[in-house]
């Protein structure tokens, strides 16, 4: 990859399927190192969709691509069910995306939370718990008032792994959540 093509900048296109920690298939099939080794290489374009929308708008940034080669990562398994055509997708055809730049996925006011490919998907789940914890704090907060309250649930917090429930409930009850 480095002499053949990177060096010399050719426009080679490399679709790389079971991309990422893919569970069942077991270590030996695993594709964790991907993204590091190719963006490590110069003159590389490197992608990783985060939906099957994106998966159609990449192959077509590939497709474009004639100054030098690109990659794009996908993973195994089923695909969001997201609708094609009201994220510009016809007949499984994408158009080319801007070269380096992302997209705000959800809009937010304090805090950023960045994903790249599937982690997109993982990123949303967590932002909408995360938004769930503080608004059921705050709320609380108001309808309770006390300063005793109040100090347990400035400590509220969204838990990698927990789920809603017991997100929301931890700071009422001082329940301990294990996450690993």
């Amino acid at each position: 990859m480095v002499h053949d093509v990177a060096l010399q900048k050719l426009p080679v296109r490399f679709a790389m399927d079971r991309a990422g920690l893919v569970g069942a298939d077991g270590p030996t099939h695993a594709g964790a190192y991907d993204i590091t080794y190719i963006a490590s290489l110069p003159n590389f374009v490197v992608m990783a969709p985060s939906d099957e929308a994106e998966l159609c708008h990449m192959i077509a940034t590939a497709n474009s691509i004639d100054w030098g080669p690109s990659a794009f990562r996908y993973p195994r398994g089923a695909s969001t069910g997201l609708d094609l055509a009201a994220a510009g997708v016809v007949d499984w055809k994408g158009k080319p995306l801007e070269i380096g730049k992302g997209r705000i996925v959800k809009q937010g006011a304090d805090v950023a939370i960045l994903g790249y490919g599937t982690g997109v998907q993982y990123a949303l789940v967590r932002a909408t718990l995360l938004y769930l914890v503080c608004e059921t704090r705050q709320f609380l907060q108001e309808a309770l008032g006390s300063a005793g309250t109040q100090g347990a649930l400035l400590g509220c917090q969204a838990f990698p792994g927990a789920s809603p429930a017991v997100a929301l409930r931890q700071p009422l009850c001082g329940e301990g959540v294990k996450t690993g």
